[in-house]
Parts: C-alpha cells; structure tokens; sequence
C-alpha cells in the first residue's frame, strides 16, 4: 500500500516507506530506539517521549481545528481523521485506506470537529489505526 499523501524526502519520518516497508523508515527505527529496555530509565529518552507525544497532541489539535494549511488541505486532512478513526474501530482493512478517506471526504452530516469528539474511544481508535497502517503511534511509557 503506497499512501500517496506522504513526502518521501530525506529526513521525514517516513521516507523510504514505499521502497522498504516501514520497518525501513527513520520513524521505525527511532520507535525501535524508544523500546530499548536499556534507555527506559534515561532521562534522555524520557524528555524525547514526552516532546514526541506533546508535538502529535499539538499536531491533531491543529488539524482538528482547522488550522493548517488551505482550506482544500485541511478538508483532506480532516477526511483522513475521520478515515483512521473509522479504520482504528474496524470499519474497513488498510489496503482500503484511499476509498476509507475518499468515504470520509464525502461525509457531511456534521463538522468534523464534532463528527470526532461524538466518539468516546476517538484516541484508541486513531492509535488503533496507526498501528494498523504500520505508522506506529503514541510512544507509550511501559513503567
């Protein structure tokens, strides 16, 4: 599956991604780094989880409010929201992923914003999702 809405440029988290799979992107290999029983009592690591984890709550606050990029981006972005909730529950396979948006993008019944915060399990959903689509989530502390 290639998602064509990811930049495969160097140092992007996902670059390599239609080449080699993500267990070949810089993304996978930092996850792989964080899950290292030897660095989970380095404060190091630790600063780099929680900056990790604040930066992905910042970036899903801004694409939930609209309030990044053009209004035809953040309309896609939004559907793609909406797409990995679906997928995180089960609605539909990952190799489904570009019909799952497309779906999402003609779903009008209310704005987003409020499609998504309707959905108590929004955050297992989008982490589900993620997982789903090989994008690892959320770096998770295990103490």
């Amino acid at each position: 599956m290639r998602m064509n809405h990811l930049p495969d440029q160097p140092g992007f988290p996902y670059a390599g991604l239609a080449d080699h799979g993500y267990a070949g992107t810089p993304d996978a290999l930092a996850y792989r780094w964080s899950r290292d029983a030897s660095t989970r009592s380095d404060a190091f690591v630790t600063l780099l989880r929680a900056i990790h984890d604040d930066s992905m709550s910042d970036a899903l606050d801004e694409l939930v409010a609209g309030r990044h990029g053009p209004l035809h981006q953040r309309q896609g972005q939004r559907a793609e929201l909406v797409a990995l909730m679906w997928l995180g529950r089960g609605d539909a396979e990952p190799e489904e992923w570009n019909d799952l948006v497309a779906r999402a993008f003609e779903r009008r019944e209310v704005p987003t914003e409020n499609y998504l915060l309707d959905h108590p399990l929004l955050a297992e959903h989008w982490l589900d999702g993620m997982e789903r689509l090989n994008l690892g989530g959320l770096v998770a502390d295990t103490d």
